[in-house]
């Protein structure tokens, strides 16, 4: 009941997005130990591109493969859009 309230006020999509900024500063803070801006970062089995994109943000050059073509073409439009790179 919470959940159909919160979803059709848009709510759900507030809280959602304000944890996935929370994940993703997290990722950066993690991965920021390892990677330094210009280095050459691979993320194999790339799925969603969550590390793609905090590779990226670091000021990496990333290199992605992902073996599911349904995926891989979701990943290369987030890509384009965000203007990072090319598939």
């Amino acid at each position: 009941m919470l959940y159909e309230i919160l979803r059709r006020t848009g709510t759900y999509r507030i809280i959602q997005r304000a944890n996935e900024l929370r994940y993703l500063k997290r990722r950066i803070e993690f991965y920021k130990t390892f990677l330094a801006q210009g280095q050459l970062a691979f993320d194999i089995g790339a799925n969603m591109g969550n590390r793609t994109n905090v590779f990226a943000r670091l000021g990496c050059k990333v290199v992605a493969v992902e073996p599911q073509k349904n995926v891989f073409e979701y990943c290369k439009d987030v890509s384009e859009t965000n203007h990072r790179s090319s598939a």
